[in-house]
Protein backbone atom coordinates (compact mmCIF):
# COMPACT_ATOMS: atom_id res chain seq x y z
CA UNK A 1 0.00 0.00 0.00
CA UNK A 2 1.21 3.14 -0.66
CA UNK A 3 1.40 6.42 1.11
CA UNK A 4 -1.35 8.25 -1.23
CA UNK A 5 -3.99 5.63 -0.50
CA UNK A 6 -6.51 6.35 2.31
CA UNK A 7 -6.23 3.91 4.64
CA UNK A 8 -8.89 3.21 7.59
CA UNK A 9 -8.46 1.62 10.71
CA UNK A 10 -11.06 -0.10 13.56
CA UNK A 11 -10.47 -1.52 16.59
CA UNK A 12 -12.82 -3.71 17.82
CA UNK A 13 -13.30 -5.21 21.14
CA UNK A 14 -15.13 -8.13 22.45
CA UNK A 15 -14.87 -10.52 24.98
CA UNK A 16 -15.06 -13.40 22.61
CA UNK A 17 -11.96 -12.46 20.83
CA UNK A 18 -9.93 -13.59 24.22
CA UNK A 19 -10.61 -16.90 22.83
CA UNK A 20 -7.41 -17.19 20.48
CA UNK A 21 -8.75 -19.67 17.43
CA UNK A 22 -12.25 -17.47 17.83
CA UNK A 23 -10.20 -13.89 17.39
CA UNK A 24 -7.87 -15.76 14.39
CA UNK A 25 -10.88 -17.38 12.57
CA UNK A 26 -12.36 -13.85 12.64
CA UNK A 27 -8.71 -12.72 11.40
CA UNK A 28 -8.56 -14.94 8.36
CA UNK A 29 -12.33 -14.32 7.60
CA UNK A 30 -11.33 -10.58 7.38
CA UNK A 31 -8.09 -11.15 5.23
CA UNK A 32 -10.65 -12.88 2.77
CA UNK A 33 -12.36 -9.42 1.88
CA UNK A 34 -10.87 -7.63 -1.14
CA UNK A 35 -9.14 -3.84 0.55
CA UNK A 36 -8.11 -5.30 3.94
CA UNK A 37 -4.68 -4.96 4.13
CA UNK A 38 -3.86 -5.81 7.89
CA UNK A 39 -5.72 -7.37 10.59
CA UNK A 40 -4.05 -7.93 14.10
CA UNK A 41 -5.25 -10.22 16.76
CA UNK A 42 -4.95 -8.96 20.75
CA UNK A 43 -6.29 -11.81 22.72
CA UNK A 44 -5.05 -10.80 25.82
CA UNK A 45 -7.61 -7.82 25.75
CA UNK A 46 -10.26 -8.97 23.50
CA UNK A 47 -9.41 -6.33 20.39
CA UNK A 48 -8.78 -7.05 16.52
CA UNK A 49 -7.45 -4.18 14.71
CA UNK A 50 -8.20 -3.80 11.14
CA UNK A 51 -6.04 -1.33 8.28
CA UNK A 52 -8.01 -1.02 5.33
CA UNK A 53 -8.33 0.52 1.76
CA UNK A 54 -11.31 2.49 2.32
CA UNK A 55 -11.64 3.16 -1.78
CA UNK A 56 -11.68 -1.12 -2.04
CA UNK A 57 -13.65 -2.03 0.84
CA UNK A 58 -16.45 -0.26 3.16
CA UNK A 59 -16.50 -0.26 7.00
CA UNK A 60 -19.83 -1.36 6.95
CA UNK A 61 -19.13 -4.67 5.00
CA UNK A 62 -15.91 -5.13 7.99
CA UNK A 63 -18.31 -4.79 10.20
CA UNK A 64 -21.02 -6.50 8.64
CA UNK A 65 -18.41 -9.90 8.23
CA UNK A 66 -17.65 -9.08 12.02
CA UNK A 67 -21.10 -9.47 13.73
CA UNK A 68 -21.67 -12.09 10.74
CA UNK A 69 -18.42 -13.73 12.67
CA UNK A 70 -20.09 -13.31 15.99
CA UNK A 71 -23.16 -14.10 15.58
CA UNK A 72 -25.21 -10.97 15.52
CA UNK A 73 -27.92 -9.46 13.18
CA UNK A 74 -27.02 -6.29 12.40
CA UNK A 75 -30.92 -5.63 11.02
CA UNK A 76 -31.89 -6.37 14.62
CA UNK A 77 -29.38 -3.83 15.94
CA UNK A 78 -30.20 -0.97 13.61
CA UNK A 79 -33.98 -1.55 14.04
CA UNK A 80 -33.35 -1.33 18.58
CA UNK A 81 -30.94 1.47 18.17
CA UNK A 82 -33.73 3.37 15.47
CA UNK A 83 -36.35 2.30 18.27
CA UNK A 84 -34.42 3.53 21.02
CA UNK A 85 -34.31 6.93 18.89
CA UNK A 86 -37.95 7.05 18.92
CA UNK A 87 -38.49 6.86 22.30
CA UNK A 88 -36.02 9.48 23.36
CA UNK A 89 -37.23 11.86 20.71
CA UNK A 90 -40.96 11.11 21.38
CA UNK A 91 -43.42 12.89 22.85
CA UNK A 92 -43.71 10.85 25.86
CA UNK A 93 -39.55 10.96 25.98
CA UNK A 94 -39.65 14.95 25.86
CA UNK A 95 -42.03 14.81 28.98
CA UNK A 96 -39.63 12.90 30.66
CA UNK A 97 -36.99 14.58 29.89
CA UNK A 98 -38.51 18.11 30.77
CA UNK A 99 -39.94 16.45 33.97
CA UNK A 100 -36.55 15.44 35.09
CA UNK A 101 -34.97 19.02 34.31
CA UNK A 102 -37.43 20.21 36.63
CA UNK A 103 -36.75 17.64 39.48
CA UNK A 104 -32.84 17.87 39.24
CA UNK A 105 -32.88 22.00 39.17
CA UNK A 106 -35.23 22.08 42.26
CA UNK A 107 -32.83 18.99 44.03
CA UNK A 108 -29.52 20.91 43.35
CA UNK A 109 -31.48 24.22 44.81
CA UNK A 110 -32.77 22.42 47.86
CA UNK A 111 -29.50 20.71 48.46
CA UNK A 112 -27.55 23.86 47.55
CA UNK A 113 -26.86 24.98 51.41
CA UNK A 114 -27.21 21.18 52.97
CA UNK A 115 -24.08 19.15 51.20
CA UNK A 116 -22.09 20.27 48.19
CA UNK A 117 -21.51 16.96 47.10
CA UNK A 118 -25.33 16.02 46.98
CA UNK A 119 -25.34 19.86 45.05
CA UNK A 120 -22.92 18.81 42.33
CA UNK A 121 -24.49 15.43 41.92
CA UNK A 122 -27.90 17.28 41.13
CA UNK A 123 -26.52 19.63 39.13
CA UNK A 124 -24.59 16.94 36.72
CA UNK A 125 -27.93 15.07 36.80
CA UNK A 126 -29.44 18.41 35.21
CA UNK A 127 -26.43 18.64 33.06
CA UNK A 128 -27.22 15.25 31.78
CA UNK A 129 -30.84 16.40 31.26
CA UNK A 130 -30.07 19.10 29.26
CA UNK A 131 -28.23 17.24 26.92
CA UNK A 132 -30.56 15.10 26.40
CA UNK A 133 -33.44 18.21 26.02
CA UNK A 134 -30.89 19.64 23.42
CA UNK A 135 -30.47 16.77 21.65
CA UNK A 136 -34.56 16.48 21.29
CA UNK A 137 -34.88 19.67 19.98
CA UNK A 138 -31.69 19.85 17.57
CA UNK A 139 -33.91 20.59 14.58
CA UNK A 140 -36.00 23.59 16.10
CA UNK A 141 -32.48 25.04 17.32
CA UNK A 142 -30.37 24.43 14.38
CA UNK A 143 -32.84 26.47 12.49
Amino acid sequence: MNAATPQGRIRFRNEALKVAEFGYSIRDSLLELKGVVQVQVNKRIGSILILFDKTKVSTDKILNRIAESLGIDMAKVRKSVGDMQKVITGKKGRTYVKRGMMATMGAALGVLFISEKWHALAGAAFVSMLALHLYQNKRTLMN
